[in-house]
């Protein structure tokens, strides 16, 4: 029983041809490889579904271990309020005033033509 394939590849000169001896093993060897990996890229987006189903306390345990692995602040400093001082100071600096603005709020792009009204939600 013969395990070789012989492929006979034409080259520039027909009484030269480029022969390519192959293995029938190699040929079955890349079939398995092929369905291995169909078989990963299959199960892989369905994998955690699968765990999280068969395991179903897993999501509380790490959700417990995330929550253990943050470092807390310590209740023995005391906060400080921000005086009123440093909340002017926060405040940020306006523009002077520029009369030539309009007074209603709008968006006008001339370049394109644009032309529009803006209009403010009421804050609660």
């Amino acid at each position: 029983m013969n395990h070789t394939i012989v492929i006979t590849i034409l080259s520039r000169h027909p009484e030269k041809p480029y022969t390519l001896i192959v293995s029938k093993r190699s040929y079955l060897y890349l079939g398995i490889s092929l369905w291995v990996l169909t078989v990963v890229f299959v199960a892989a987006p369905i994998w955690p579904y699968v765990f999280y189903r068969l395991s179903p306390g897993t999501s509380e345990v790490l959700a417990s271990t995330i929550g253990n692995t943050v470092t807390a602040v310590p209740r023995s400093a005391p906060r400080e309020e921000p005086s009123e001082a440093s909340a002017k100071e926060a405040e940020p600096s306006l523009p002077d005033f520029d009369p030539s603005l309009p007074k209603e709020n709008g968006l006008l792009i001339e370049k394109i033509g644009v032309r529009g009204e803006i209009h403010e939600g009421h804050r609660q």
